[in-house]
């Protein structure tokens, strides 16, 4: 899943530990993340994460993580409660910089951030005129 967000929170409180870069980059559009996610399914990270959320879906658990710059990846539930919502799980690291906590698991996902790949990053260069949040899926 590759995602073009605009950015709708900037602060300070929400830059990555020093030393870590977040992978994800504006491509050149000024306001704008790019990241793609890799999905391990039935997989989790477990570690304590940054903050844990309802959302009505994998986009918005994405989404969260996108806004917020100490975020590397997520676990979100693989089935909702009762009211339909997901559990998301913001994560201040990824299964490869914590990999002996990285396990299956039947109740959730992994989503980890990765770099943008170069076919994309190709595409964007090509339309840079575009104003309104853009989104790919």
């Amino acid at each position: 899943m590759c995602i073009l967000l605009e950015r709708l929170v900037s602060s300070a409180s929400n830059s990555p530990p020093p030393g870590q870069e977040r992978h994800s980059d504006t491509c050149g559009f000024p306001g704008f993340r790019v990241a793609s996610f890799i999905d391990h399914v039935f997989h989790v990270l477990d570690i304590v994460e940054l903050e844990s959320s309802l959302v009505r879906d994998r986009l918005d658990c994405v989404l969260q993580c996108l806004e917020d710059q100490r975020c590397f990846s997520t676990n979100l539930a693989a089935k909702p409660d009762i009211t339909g919502n997901y559990v998301c799980e913001l994560l201040p690291t990824d299964k490869y910089n914590a990999s002996d906590s990285f396990k299956p698991s039947p109740h959730f996902h992994h989503y980890s951030v990765k770099l943008i790949d170069r076919a994309m990053q190709k595409a964007l260069d090509t339309d840079r005129a575009g104003t309104e949040t853009k989104l790919f899926v």
